[in-house]
């Protein structure tokens, strides 16, 4: 794990570019070199709910890298994550993102995306799907209290 800040970017064949949304997910693969993946609320919800009766998570939670990372008491504003596939990285990434949320709630705004492994896409494209991920994300968040 990487030092980190408020954009949380996972590395590991899982996939891509998570936004929590209502809806169904969204897994595009066509042998792409980064495959796009988009997690739906209720998938969110259901990693939530095997964290939460588990306590997998709790490890992570006291990293030092991470409380300084989530207590914006680093220089890097990137917090990745990589390990190899099956591992549990988006569970450990629901996890992050609702500590955040909880966390700071109306003081701090927090943009994720996920990249996976693949072959043939180029990084103009995921570079282009990062902005639109991002942009969608902004734009739903309320105001921020500063």
């Amino acid at each position: 794990m990487s030092q980190s800040g408020n954009i949380i970017i996972q590395k590991g064949n899982v996939g891509i570019n998570q936004a929590i949304h209502n809806g169904d997910n969204v897994i595009y693969n066509a042998g792409a070199e980064m495959r796009k993946k988009h997690i739906a609320q209720k998938t969110h919800n259901a990693n939530k709910i095997e964290w939460e009766k588990s306590e997998t998570c709790e490890w992570l939670m006291n990293e030092e890298d991470f409380q300084n990372w989530s207590n914006i008491k680093t220089s890097s504003p990137v917090l990745w994550l990589y390990g190899r596939p099956g591992c549990g990285k988006t569970i450990l990434m629901s996890r992050i993102i609702e500590s955040v949320h909880s966390k700071y709630q109306n003081k701090a705004q927090l943009l994720y995306f996920y990249v996976g492994n693949s072959h043939n896409e180029n990084s103009d494209q995921m570079y282009r799907e990062m902005l639109r991920t991002f942009w969608d994300q902004a734009s739903e968040k309320q105001d921020i209290d500063i």
